[in-house]
């Protein structure tokens, strides 16, 4: 059980407006416990959606690029939850690899995903969530801890 129990439907409109676009456009799954559970302080959720929301839809780093520092930082920081919601699109790349090719704004695009992820799989792990009932676990990939 989470620390913090996660909101439930029915939500009020303007928690449904905010959690909806916390999502992505074309997730047909219900909000996030992680989501649900940072909507028990909407002003605070907000603050974070704005980063958050940010960081994949506005850069120039290949989605790939990204959901591998994601996973990575996710993985190493061993929160189950995030790396499990994240771990569909885990590409094969090395972070050596990346900072080889990418021009400065791009792997600045890579770091600053590993900072805010390392926020998150620390909330998300101190709240104790559960895995998303969809969503991968460590145990379907051989390699999630490196």
């Amino acid at each position: 059980m989470p620390r913090i129990a996660p909101l439930t439907p029915p939500y009020p409109p303007a928690i449904e407006d905010a959690l909806r676009r916390w999502m992505a456009p074309h997730v047909a799954h219900d909000p996030l416990v992680l989501f649900r559970v940072l909507h028990r302080h909407p002003e605070l959720a907000s603050r974070m959606g704005a980063l958050g929301a940010g960081l994949p839809a506005h850069g120039e780093l290949p989605v790939a690029d990204r959901e591998l520092v994601i996973a990575r930082t996710c993985a190493r920081s061993g929160c189950e939850y995030e790396w499990g919601v994240h771990a569909v699109v885990f590409p094969e790349h090395t972070a050596d690899e990346l900072a080889a090719h990418l021009p400065a704004p791009q792997l600045l695009e890579f770091l600053v995903p590993a900072g805010w992820y390392r926020t998150i799989t620390g909330l998300a792990n101190a709240l104790a969530l559960p895995p998303e009932p969809w969503a991968a676990r460590f145990g379907d990939n051989a390699d999630h801890a490196g």
